[in-house]
Order: structure tokens, then sequence, then C-alpha cells
């Protein structure tokens, strides 16, 4: 298997897919926002482990991203922004009821130096978009990882090199950290005018994502 490095959104999957490979997931969020340990664990990859980081592209420094793509194959893993969005509240908020009122106050508070979260899931689009383009990277889409498995897999095989062992996705429940994985499953929670916002504040960048839907 070549080196890769994950550019993840929070709650896109991230913990599926490396299930899928048969790595374990390398969760140390202070550590990994260190450009020299990061490089330290590349340089030291032994095919353990599946790195990650989910900061846009103005989060971390030009020279770690140019050395990520240099010496890794990058993989962009990305959700419908609604039904991540979705997820990340009920992982942050586990003792707050889902009412709207709850939820819009999660999506429009603050995160690192974005404004809000909703910024953060289109920036994290945004900035990332001319590389994917110029460089043919690999983008996996959580919707085709879960409904389209076999087409993904010789996807994720041909890019890296490698044969994954499993015939179907393991069960949701098995996997650590995840939670009902439903495609959708913003439509239980999110009233429409909070829909409406999100397509409209992502707009371009949803678009540009649903190009890799695998009809």
């Amino acid at each position: 298997m070549d080196k890769f490095f994950i550019f993840s959104f929070p709650r896109s999957g991230l913990h599926l897919f490396s299930r899928i490979l048969g790595l374990n997931l390398y969760v140390n969020f202070d550590a990994m926002s260190n450009e020299g340990h990061v490089i330290n664990k590349i340089q030291n990859y032994q095919h353990k482990e599946t790195l990650f980081t989910h900061q846009t592209l103005s989060m971390m420094s030009t020279n770690l991203f140019d050395y990520i793509r240099n010496n890794t194959k990058p993989i962009f893993l990305y959700r419908d922004p609604k039904d991540s969005l979705i997820s990340w509240f009920f992982l942050s908020n586990k003792n707050t009821p889902p009412n709207i009122s709850n939820i819009k106050s999660f999506l429009r508070s603050s995160f690192k130096h974005f404004p809000n979260r909703l910024l953060l899931w289109k920036y994290h689009v945004l900035e990332y978009q001319q590389y994917i383009i110029d460089n043919n990277y690999l983008v996996i889409r959580y919707e085709n990882l879960v409904q389209n498995f076999s087409e993904t897999k010789t996807m994720v095989e041909n890019y890296l090199n490698t044969t994954i062992l499993l015939d179907s996705i393991p069960p949701l429940k098995q996997v650590d950290m995840s939670r009902k994985g439903i495609i959708g499953d913003h439509l239980n929670y999110f009233d429409n005018d909070t829909i409406n916002e999100i397509n409209s504040v992502c707009e371009k960048e949803i678009k540009f994502i649903d190009n890799y839907l695998i009809s």
C-alpha cells in the first residue's frame, strides 16, 4: 500500500474508512497540528495507521501541506455538509436536546478562526479544490462509500496500490465513533430554513463534491 494522508471534515466517515483499510486511526489532534510531528510520522510510516487532519488549508503551514502532498497520496473525504454537521452536533452535545434552536446555536458558534461551523465545511472544500482539480487527487464521498461500496473500493485499491479484503462495509455499530451513519439524517432534525441556508452558503462547494458521485 502506498503512503497516504487523509484530509477530512469532521464526521465524514473517517473511522469507517480506516476500518475498511484494516488500519488503526491515529487520533492525536494536538500532535497532528505540529509540523515536525506530522513529518516524522510520514517519514516513519509503516502501514499500520491512518494519518489524517481535520484542518483546512489555511489552518496549516504551506510547508507542511507541500510536504504531505509530495510524500504521500492525498485523499479527500467528504460528506453532505448537513449530515456532517448534525452528526458533529450529537458528538459535541450529548446532553443537549436536539431541538432546532440548540442545533442552530451550534452551527453558528465559532470554531478556530472560523465564525461558524458551516463556513468551516465550505472552506474545507474551497481551499483544497484547486489542488484536487490540478493533481487529480482521490476524493471519496461518504455516500459512495456506503451506497456504492464496490465501485469506491476499486477506486481506492487502484489509487493506493492495495487490496481491500472486505466485500462490504462493516456494521456501523462496530466502528469507533460512529453514530447512525444514516444518509439524509439531517432531515430528522433540521428545519427547511436551516437546510436552505446551508445549501445556499455552500452551493458551489456542494456542486463540486457532487461531481464525485458515482452514477
